[in-house]
C-alpha cells in the first residue's frame, strides 16, 4: 500500500480514537464522516473519475441503451403512425365539408 499525505493524515487521526486503556474516545458516526470523506476525496481524482466513468458508468449506460432501443423505435414509430393518421383523418373531413 502507497501512503500518501492523506492516508497519513487518515491514520494519525486514528491513532487518536482509542485512549491508552482502550476506552474509545471518537463516536461512530465520527469514524465514519472521516473515512466517508476520504473516500470522497480519492473519487473525486481525475484519473479515478476517468476509471469510474470508462469502466463502470459508459458500460452500463450502453447496455440500457442497447436493451431500450427497441422500446423507443416502436415508440416513434406509433407516434409517427398517430401523426399521419390525424393528418389523414384532417383531410378527408376537409375534402367531405367543402366538396
Amino acid at each position: 500500500m502507497i501512503l500518501n499525505k492523506d492516508s497519513i493524515k487518515f491514520f494519525l487521526s486514528l491513532k487518536n480514537i482509542f485512549k491508552k486503556d482502550d476506552t474509545i474516545i471518537m463516536s461512530f458516526e465520527t469514524i465514519t464522516a472521516k473515512l466517508l470523506e476520504s473516500v470522497k476525496k480519492e473519487l473525486r481524482k481525475e484519473e479515478h473519475m476517468n476509471t469510474i466513468n470508462n469502466d463502470i458508468i459508459k458500460p452500463i449506460v450502453d447496455k440500457v441503451l442497447d436493451q431500450l432501443y427497441p422500446y423507443f423505435f416502436g415508440c416513434s414509430m406509433i407516434i409517427t403512425f398517430i401523426v399521419i393518421s390525424v393528418f389523414v383523418i384532417l383531410c378527408l373531413n376537409v375534402k367531405i365539408c367543402y366538396f
